[in-house]
């Protein structure tokens, strides 16, 4: 089984597998896409493919890593010890004794090399660029999980409860629209303040 290659294969081989489910109807990143996505986590249920959120233009995929079967589709693996014995072969090798020792171990560094991103000069990613004031992360789905959290595209807050949940679970937080941030310190910054 091979891992796919890039975003549209993923997609295509979660379809053709049966865990991924597309909605067309328009869902509201606040709260009502997290309320569908944990209860169906809950039940081990498909990824989704979110086609229309509300107040953006871009489609959400969203747990698709969920299940440990979607782990190992996307790894290309029957399971996930395979996937752990694949990289500690790597990391365990040594040098080579003999051709077919040399054989074997040309085959397992090309495995590290065709996983390793590749740069070119064009692609699918590039065909739409935006920059300076154009670029703005607002136009992407951001998912709101809880009531309270506050806004996450202004980073306010509005209950400290609501804050500290968001500090644990680490919730990106867009400051200022073109910078997404995940830093874990700056968190535990909003915490010392409240």
């Amino acid at each position: 089984m091979a891992a796919p290659r890039d975003l549209r294969d993923w997609i295509t081989l979660l379809e053709r597998e049966g865990e991924l489910t597309r909605v067309s109807a328009e869902v509201d990143p606040d709260l009502e896409i997290t309320e569908i996505v944990d209860r169906t986590v809950k039940a081990g249920g498909p990824a989704f493919l979110f086609e229309r959120p509300r107040g953006s233009q871009h489609p959400l995929l969203i747990n698709q890593f969920g299940t440990e079967r979607r782990m190992c589709l996307a790894f290309g693996a029957n399971n996930l010890d395979d996937v752990g014995g694949r990289l500690g072969d790597v990391l365990e090798m040594q040098p080579p004794q003999g051709l077919l020792e040399k054989v074997r171990g040309l085959r397992k560094l090309k495995s590290i090399a065709d996983s390793m991103p590749k740069t070119v000069r064009s692609g699918k990613a590039q065909e739409i660029v935006l920059e300076g004031d154009a670029a703005d992360l607002t136009k992407l789905p951001i998912i709101q999980c809880w009531p309270l959290d506050g806004d996450l595209k202004s980073g306010e807050v509005f209950d400290l409860a609501a804050a500290q949940r968001a500090a644990l679970s680490h919730a990106p937080n867009l400051v200022p629209s073109e910078h997404l941030s995940d830093d874990k310190s700056a968190h535990q910054r909003l915490l010392d303040t409240l």
